[in-house]
C-alpha cells in the first residue's frame, strides 16, 4: 500500500457527517464478509484503517451493533455507512467511498473471501484471505 497523504476528509451524502483523520491510514482492504455485504448492500465494502485517536467526526451519527463488541456508525440523516469498529482495537475503519480524496491509498488485500459472491471476480494481483487477513 503506498499511502502518501497524512491526512484524509470526507462525509456522507448529505454533508450532515464529516470526518477528518490526521494520520496516515494504517492499511486498506476490500472486505467480503457477510455482515458488509448486508449493512452496505454491496458485493463487497472497501476499508480504510486509521488509528482510532487520528479520526474527528462532526455531525450526528447513528450507531448499529452486529454483536457486542463492533458498531456500524451511518449519518442520522441520509443513512449513509462511514465507520465500522471492533470496540476493542484502537483502530476505526472507514468506508473508502466517504474519502472526498483517497490519493494514492489503495487496498492492498481481500479478506473474507470465503463469504465473497461467487461471480464477483477479484484483481488477481492482489492477496486473498479466507477470513480477516494477514
Amino acid at each position: 500500500m503506498a499511502a502518501v497523504k497524512d491526512s484524509y476528509s470526507g462525509g456522507c451524502r448529505c454533508g450532515a457527517v464529516t470526518f477528518a483523520a490526521r494520520r496516515p491510514a494504517l492499511g486498506a482492504n476490500h472486505c467480503h464478509c457477510r455482515s458488509c455485504r448486508k449493512m452496505s448492500g454491496a458485493l463487497a465494502m472497501t476499508w480504510a484503517t486509521f488509528p482510532a485517536d487520528a479520526v474527528s467526526i462532526s455531525g450526528e451519527t447513528k450507531d448499529d451493533a452486529s454483536s457486542a463488541d463492533v458498531r456500524w456508525t451511518r449519518c442520522a440523516s441520509c443513512g449513509s455507512l462511514l465507520f465500522w469498529r471492533r470496540l476493542e482495537r484502537d483502530t476505526i475503519d472507514v468506508a473508502f467511498g466517504a474519502i472526498d480524496d483517497p490519493g494514492d491509498l489503495v487496498p492492498s488485500n481481500h479478506i473474507w473471501t470465503s463469504h465473497r459472491v461467487a461471480r464477483f471476480t477479484l484483481d488477481p494481483e492482489l492477496p486473498e484471505f479466507p477470513e480477516r487477513g494477514a
